[in-house]
């Protein structure tokens, strides 16, 4: 309006110097007249006084008559007029004043008021960003960081902002929201359209409406994880379920629904089907720990088949909530390994050979009746799962290992089997005259287990074949009789030197 304001007044001006400059011309065209025929005039005036008034005078009286009136008409409209322009002028200059006072005083409102204003014009200009707000709130004092909100705004509330934005330029649909600023603070952004223009005013919450604020960020926080943990549960085959503190289902999810065979879970939530049974409930109320959580495995009919569930649960003062995994067949797998222990166990103490197994975490998990044999050691000792140094410690201790004068060193080279691939063998001579073959065989999932061969009558046996074998040779060769000894595939395994001097035999034949 005030831009039209003034074009007017400038076209009103134009106009009215237009009438003043015709009402000049006009005047000084006809002066000019009336003096140049006053002389002529004033003549026949006289000779009309002395003879009459003729037909040509009378037009000319009424001529001149006229041009006076049609003179004096035009200059008071020409007073006039320059008293009403006056007045417009004046009226123009103080609305003028009025609106530059009343623009003044909003902008000193706007950069006085604890918000931020950001308008956005169009055409390409630059956005206007008027007011202050405290550094506390988070929002920067510079526009051009202000106008980049993912430097000062969380992540999501940047994104929902632009969007928001996109939609009010695209569509004029105002939006009011919250926004969490880095520091933790909050602001609130309402955005609009007015006279063309787009608005994005930013205010900072403060007192009740900050409180407000928190509990609506909280509220919609826990909503989500709510959800987003029954969809959790609801994608889970194990039936999960929530009651309140009257003990009634409020939610279910869809394996609950098919272990009671109901349609969908709101049916089994309207119906009350109850997924535990009587004696389950019961025990689930006295078994509780002191944080109010049960655990246990039992047997529940679900889906009309008697399964094994492992049945979790935990109390509040709001209610509770549980699941039940069903352990059937980890149940069966199980039973399965402990009957394969159990059979494994009594081969492995028919064996003559030493065997123990250690686990990932270096402890004594099986062990046979040789191993207990040859090493002599207390059971109880050995039925506490004692680590794999410490067996050795307690060996060592009791003298039933080699000597060893680096006995650390040798103890950290001998457990080095834990992260080796590959099976290591060693051999151990003991204080008390015995010869052991030691293999440690790592296991791919963690773990070793040790083979312990006593080799001492063997080894006896293979130094006494050996001795007898080096008599005997010496004994043939010593003989002057030839001697020659054939296999039972015919050919020559052993002879002496005359055998090959009577047949002129050279030794490479």
């Amino acid at each position: 309006m005030p831009v039209i304001g003034f074009d007017g007044a400038r076209n009103g001006a134009t106009w009215r110097e237009r009438i003043r400059a015709t009402v000049k011309l006009t005047s000084v065209s006809f002066a000019a007249l009336m003096i140049s025929r006053v002389p002529s005039k004033s003549a026949e005036l006289l000779e009309i006084s002395q003879q009459g008034i003729n037909p040509d005078s009378m037009v000319w009286l009424g001529a001149l008559g006229g041009v006076c009136a049609f003179a004096v008409t035009a200059a008071i409209a020409f007073v006039r007029q320059q008293r009403q322009s006056a007045r417009i002028a004046e009226r123009l200059t103080r609305e003028n004043g009025d609106l530059n006072l009343k623009l003044d005083r909003l902008e000193t409102m706007l950069n006085t008021d604890e918000q931020r204003v950001i308008v956005w014009t169009g055409n390409g200009a630059v956005p206007q960003v008027w007011g202050v707000l405290s550094e506390a709130s988070g929002v920067p004092r510079a526009p051009a960081q202000l106008l980049a909100f993912g430097s000062w705004l969380s992540a999501k509330c940047a994104s929902d902002l632009e969007r928001s934005l996109d939609t009010l330029f695209k569509t004029g649909e105002a939006f009011s929201t919250t926004l969490k600023t880095g520091v933790g603070s909050y602001v609130e952004a309402a955005g609009r359209t007015t006279g063309g223009a787009v608005v994005l005013r930013l205010r900072d919450l403060t007192g009740e409406r900050q409180m407000q604020a928190e509990l609506a960020a909280r509220n919609a926080r826990i909503s989500g994880e709510l959800h987003m943990l029954h969809a959790l549960l609801n994608a889970m085959p194990a039936p999960a379920w929530q009651r309140d503190a009257e003990g009634t289902v409020i939610w279910a999810n869809k394996a609950y629904a098919q272990a009671v065979e109901a349609a969908d879970a709101a049916s089994a939530i309207r119906d009350g089907a109850a997924f535990l049974d009587a004696a389950a409930r019961d025990a689930m109320m006295r078994d509780r720990d002191e944080d109010g959580c049960f655990r246990s495995r039992m047997p529940i009919v679900a889906a009309g088949e008697r399964r094994i569930f492992e049945v979790t649960d935990v109390s509040s003062n709001v209610g509770n909530a549980g699941v039940a995994v069903d352990s059937s067949e980890l149940e069966q797998v199980r039973k399965e390994l402990d009957r394969a222990e159990e059979f494994h166990g009594r081969t492995l103490d028919q064996l003559q050979t030493a065997v123990a197994i250690f686990s990932g975490e270096r402890k004594l998990q099986f062990y046979n009746a040789a191993f207990r044999q040859l090493w002599d050691l207390d059971p109880g000792f050995l039925e506490s799962h004692p680590e794999d140094g410490a067996l050795l410690d307690a060996l060592r201790a009791a003298r039933k290992i080699p000597e060893q004068a680096d006995y650390r060193g040798w103890r950290k080279k001998m457990q080095e089997s834990y992260q080796s691939l590959e099976a290591r063998e060693s051999w151990w001579h003991l204080p008390d005259g015995r010869t052991l073959r030691v293999i440690a065989n790592p296991h791919p999932h963690g773990g070793v287990t040790y083979i312990y061969e006593n080799v001492t009558e063997q080894l006896d046996l293979e130094s006494r074949y050996n001795a007898l074998t080096r008599v005997q040779g010496e004994t043939l060769d010593n003989l002057s009789e030839a001697v020659a000894v054939f296999g039972s595939d015919g050919r020559l395994r052993l002879w002496n030197p005359a055998f090959g001097r009577i047949w002129g035999l050279r030794e490479d034949q």
